[in-house]
């Protein structure tokens, strides 16, 4: 741009100044449109690089959502361990060992069916968790420093030996044990075992008779045996304290027949499973001379107790190749029973006769069992009715009495004798 000066130097000075401010001027506004122009389209290109980010994310976040997987609610349960001292362990085949001396170990002996017959009841209890695997139980019988102990733990490395190669068994089944067709056998087995034991009670044993048969029966799914049912005759019940009303009751406490024995009879019956399972042993029983009993109304007097294991013979039809391999502690039926002398009944009758008044718990215990003694003790029964008619009838002269002392002690106001 072309500027004409003039002659006069003042007006010369103030153009050129004027020209050189306008010229800064327009460059400037020339410069910032640029650079405004610059800004602008970095900022349009940020927007798409955000519109494509935020595009971009909601597909990863859809994607996320589609591939999560909702929680499932959990249920706490607490569980109880069937035996309430840490020092009792369930083992499999029905054997509780026990890995320090004590005088009371509580069962919680839950019941899901009571049967009576005419003879004895039938107990149904459910599933106790048994331990096929025990070295730490083991270990602790060993470290015990006690000769006893140390004896019971080799008994016991033999016994996890067995267990082992019965385990294997299992493992050849494998998915076999949950074909409808094996599950429909093992019911039919458990059915004619159950009729086996009533026809064996009523063939070899009597009414008289103390006796306790137990069923151990095998559990495929948990790959253990357990007590599938328990046979005691009412002589039994009656002998511990328990009369037929009364059963009911009693076992649906959570009470089991073990609670009934001592420590050292425990022991003798749990060192008595692992020989006989370690023998293979079904034909000899065993003999247990002054076996300690403790009945329920916390009486104790000593006798001869005899076990014996006796083997189901299946019919062909229930026969399995796998289950023909199955040692005797998977399945079989031991018998015990108490030989009680004269004189211990004697004791035993005259001491319920005199604490014939006592309650167990919540309702009314009588210790005395009238159909148990009048059918195998009638001169005894007589002779302790006698005594607790004679015993009612003092009890009605003191009442007489203290009736009379009353009426002559006693006092009216003054204004009655008016």
């Amino acid at each position: 741009m072309e500027v004409e000066i003039s002659q006069n130097s003042y007006f010369t000075e103030s153009l050129v100044n004027e020209v050189i401010k306008k010229t800064k001027q327009y460059n400037l506004r020339s410069n910032s449109s640029k650079k405004y122009e610059l800004i602008e389209e970095a900022h349009r290109n940020e927007s798409n690089e955000d519109s494509n980010l935020q595009l971009k994310k909601k597909i990863v976040k859809k994607n996320s959502k589609s591939a999560k997987v909702k929680p499932k609610k959990a249920l706490w349960v607490r569980l109880e361990y069937p035996i309430t001292n840490q020092l009792a362990f369930p083992l499999i085949g029905n054997v509780i060992v026990e890995t320090k001396c004590m005088e009371m170990v509580e069962i919680k002996f839950q019941i899901k069916e009571i049967e009576k017959s005419n003879n004895y009841f039938s107990i149904c209890p459910r599933y106790i968790e048994a331990n096929t695997q025990f070295d730490n139980v083991i270990n602790i019988l060993v470290n015990s420093q006690c000769q006893k102990r140390y004896q019971l733990s080799e008994l016991l490395k033999k016994y996890q030996n067995i267990v082992v190669q019965q385990l294997a068994v299992f493992d050849e089944l494998g998915k076999e044990i949950l074909n409808p067709k094996f599950q429909q056998l093992i019911s039919e087995r458990k059915q004619f075992k159950l009729k086996f034991i009533n026809d064996y009670i009523k063939k070899n044993l009597k009414d008289e008779d103390f006796f306790v048969v137990c069923n151990i029966g095998t559990n495929f799914i948990e790959k253990t045996s357990h007590l599938d049912s328990l046979h005691m005759s009412k002589s039994y019940c009656s002998l511990i304290g328990v009369d037929e009303e009364q059963f009911s009751n009693l076992f649906l406490r959570f009470r089991s027949p073990f609670l009934f024995l001592s420590q050292k009879a425990r022991e003798y019956i749990y060192v008595q499973y692992l020989q006989s399972y370690l023998k293979d042993d079904y034909n000899n029983p065993v003999i247990i001379k002054d076996f300690e009993i403790n009945t329920s109304d916390e009486l104790t007097f000593y006798c001869e107790s005899s076990k014996q294991f006796i083997k189901v013979e299946y019919p062909d039809h229930l026969k399995h190749p796998k289950l023909d391999q199955l040692h005797m502690l998977m399945d079989n039926i031991n018998i015990g029973k108490l030989n009680v002398s004269e004189h211990h009944l004697k004791q035993i009758i005259q001491n319920r006769a005199i604490r014939g008044d006592k309650q167990f718990e919540d309702f009314e215990y009588s210790l005395l069992s009238q159909i148990f003694m009048e059918k195998f003790y009638p001169s005894q029964f007589t002779q302790i009715q006698k005594i607790q008619q004679e015993q009612e009838q003092k009890e009605l002269e003191i009442l007489k009495y203290q009736q009379l002392q009353n009426k002559i002690c006693s006092y009216r106001f003054l204004n009655q004798l008016v």
